[in-house]
């Protein structure tokens, strides 16, 4: 796995990552101790993680991320440089892919935005948008973080050439909507795919790759893909192994994964 030049961060990513507990630090902070030259979350993440919960240990730790500045937060006003059509115009179009991709089957959602979308020369200034367009912000009710980190994606893209980029997120079905956006020039890293790459970069030890994994809060299968291409489910201690054993020819693990599978459809690894 290629070093890491920015980590475009997700909520379940950030809460999973968190939980993991080593000693008297956790998962998320032995990533942001390794290589990594940024780690950016859209303002969207940052309200979700608070949602009912703004005194919960997770959120307080992220807010200490932040203030430590291990997490940069962008909002919307970040996304569009100046009040210049040609910076709106961007938006708006960024915006409409984004729309396209999260909600195509909304009528509501794509009704509203073209609404908005065809008096766009009328739009002035910054705040004018986000006026409109929360017409439309209202109308949604799911998946709202990743649609934001969606729009943050394509800003950072045209501004941080020739970079390693990974979205982290546990989500398969936003891994799957931003690879349709954006392709190859967006790497996917999931919670337990974090743990080897701690492992691989020396900032986890085989005895706390074992205890990260037995502290995650879930009891499943472990997916991964062999460099030949194959899919192989086996059990975290398997995984581990093959993991403390290279010489077995398995992969650098990039799409590990948990999963649920029934237990008479596991096969041997």
């Amino acid at each position: 796995m290629k070093e890491i030049d920015i980590a475009i961060l997700d909520n379940d990513f950030i809460e999973k990552c968190q939980k993991i507990t080593l000693g008297n630090s956790c998962l998320l902070e032995r990533f942001f101790e390794t290589s990594i030259k940024k780690a950016v979350c859209h303002e969207a993440i940052l309200k979700e993680c608070a949602q009912g919960k703004s005194d919960s240990p997770e959120y307080l730790f992220l807010l200490k991320m932040i203030k430590m500045g291990k997490i940069q937060i962008k909002a919307d006003v970040d996304l569009i440089d100046d009040d210049s059509q040609e910076s709106i115009r961007y938006y708006l179009f960024t915006y409409s892919k984004s729309i396209s991709i999260f909600y195509p089957h909304n009528r509501i959602i794509l009704n509203a935005f073209q609404q908005v979308f065809s008096h766009m020369e009328s739009l002035k200034t910054r705040p004018q948008v986000f006026f409109e367009l929360q017409s439309i912000e209202n109308q949604i009710t799911n998946h709202f973080g990743e649609f934001k980190t969606c729009i943050l994606i394509s800003y950072i893209l045209e501004y941080s050439h020739k970079k390693v980029f990974y979205f982290c997120s546990d989500d398969k079905g936003a891994h799957s909507k931003i690879t349709s956006m954006y392709g190859d020039l967006v790497r996917s890293l999931k919670p337990y795919s974090v743990i080897v790459y701690c492992y691989n970069k020396n900032f986890l030890t085989n005895e706390e790759a074992i205890l990260a994994m037995k502290n995650t809060e879930m009891i499943g299968t472990i997916k991964y893909r062999e460099r030949t291409g194959k899919i192989i489910y086996c059990t975290a201690e398997v995984f581990l192994n093959h993991l403390f054993h290279t010489s077995l020819g398995c992969s650098v693990f990039g799409d590990a994964q948990l999963i649920q599978k029934p237990r008479s459809s596991q096969g041997p690894c």
